[in-house]
């Protein structure tokens, strides 16, 4: 389901244009607006003429904990009304306009495009950019899961298991900067917390229960392997439960199949189908970035490293075993493996299924965050590998993909998802003030 919001709608009006009749189409189309599932619209039950009508409005939404703000120009109106209440309340807008009401001989009925343009002249030239607008029956609902995505990142905790993985600079941001820009927070806890949680019997055996039953090839798998990875499941569930957290990063390598005796790969694998997120190697900003796609309304995001580029420009979309098992093409077994970490990787295994994505990383460098972002086709491919893996035909090309990843230092995992959330992520990152990255063919 969709991450929950709440957002505050009025109407301005000018007296002296058909009023009465855009307020009544106005509250028609209300009904449209409502149709948004998971969205507490808090409605301002008058029209909005005069400033001091914006005055009374603006003080009834900074009552509310809005989390954005959607304007109607129902017709032309004053220029103070958005002005006065934008002050109050700062929070993200929505230009709404209601299209032109049929001629009827007359004067322009509404001019409500006018009222529009007036609105965002004034704000931009306060330095307030980031509004969107439309003329239209309804709110563009990629807008709405854009504010969805930014209540979810306000407040939010990712747990971070261990530190990044060995070597992983590029993974690295500075913690206090992210929590000014993003509103994340990032908490630190030890690999031992992760895996040494109290768990029984009876929920170690439903968690091997679960493992035999979904993966079909478990033939590399001791008793051992099959036990430990069945106990880590209960324990990093537990964990999580306990602590209130949504999201992990965990750091799977070196220390992990040393310290507990398998790494924790097909246990990640297992429980983000169970609507946790967790990302590997330490990787706070990929974490976030595959909990924003889930509050957005994706299924089951993953990441993945760009592996490979092929003769026919593309590439091999690959990871050691942590995507979700639901993405299986269903063609080939999937299996438990353990091909790494001297005989203790235990991860899964899997060819992933066909179908267009789209693929994002929020990334901070030097200072600045960015979103990268970027469409393809999954394309059928044999299981000859270990790990989880598609082929992959971008776009805008491999090759130009991976240039952007490498010239613009984004870090070395991205996320991605069946379905297009581009124009979702386009309008979060305008919100947030954030540049996007897209290759260019």
């Amino acid at each position: 389901m969709k991450g929950f919001t709440k957002i505050g709608v009025v109407c301005f009006l000018r007296k002296t244009f058909d009023w009465e009749s855009a307020w009544a189409e106005y509250n028609q189309k209300l009904e449209l607006l409502k149709k948004n599932k998971n969205v507490e619209f808090v409605i301002y039950p008058e029209a909005v003429i005069e400033p001091e009508d914006a005055h009374k409005a603006g003080d009834y939404f900074a009552e509310q904990n809005l989390d954005a703000l959607i304007l109607c120009s129902g017709t032309f109106h004053l220029g103070h009304l958005a002005l006065i209440i934008e002050q109050k309340v700062k929070r993200p807008l929505y230009l709404w306009t209601l299209p032109e009401a049929p001629y009827n001989g007359g004067k322009i009925r509404y001019n409500s495009m006018v009222g529009l343009h007036l609105d965002g002249a004034n704000l931009a030239k306060m330095g307030i950019k980031n509004f969107s607008y439309s003329i239209s029956d309804t709110v563009d609902p990629h807008w709405i899961d854009a504010i969805r995505m930014c209540r979810a990142m306000k407040g939010l905790t990712i747990g971070m298991v261990g530190a990044r993985a060995q070597g992983f600079y590029d993974l690295a941001i500075d913690e206090l900067p992210f929590l000014q820009s993003s509103g994340v927070m990032l908490e630190h806890y030890t690999l031992e917390s992760f895996y040494g949680q109290e768990v029984s019997d009876s929920e170690i055996a439903e968690f091997k229960k679960e493992f035999t039953t979904i993966f079909e090839d478990i033939s590399e798998m001791s008793e051992d392997q099959m036990y430990l990875i069945s106990k880590l499941a209960a324990s990093a569930k537990k964990f999580m439960d306990t602590n209130n957290l949504k999201v992990v990063t965990v750091r799977n390598w070196p220390e992990f199949g040393p310290a507990y005796g398998v790494s924790p790969c097909a246990v990640m694998s297992l429980l983000q189908t169970k609507g946790y997120i967790m990302a590997p190697e330490g990787d706070t900003q990929i974490a976030l970035t595959m909990y924003l796609n889930k509050i957005a309304g994706a299924e089951d995001p993953f990441c993945a490293d760009f592996s490979q580029i092929f003769d026919d420009n593309t590439a091999l979309l690959w990871h050691g075993g942590d995507a979700p098992y639901t993405l299986s093409d269903g063609k080939s077994p999937k299996s438990l493996d353990t091909f790494f970490a001297g005989g203790r990787g235990v991860t899964a295994g899997f060819v992933h299924k066909t179908g267009d994505f789209s693929s994002f990383r929020i990334d901070t460098s030097l200072g600045e965050t960015r979103i990268f972002m970027e469409k393809g086709t999954v394309l059928p491919m044999e299981k000859l590998l270990k790990g989880t893996f598609l082929k992959a035909k971008f776009e805008n090309g491999a090759d130009k993909v991976f240039d952007t990843l490498i010239m613009n230092g984004l870090a070395h995992h991205i996320s991605l998802v069946y379905g297009d959330q581009t124009k979702t992520f386009k309008l979060f990152a305008k919100i947030n003030k954030w540049s996007v990255i897209i290759a260019d063919r």
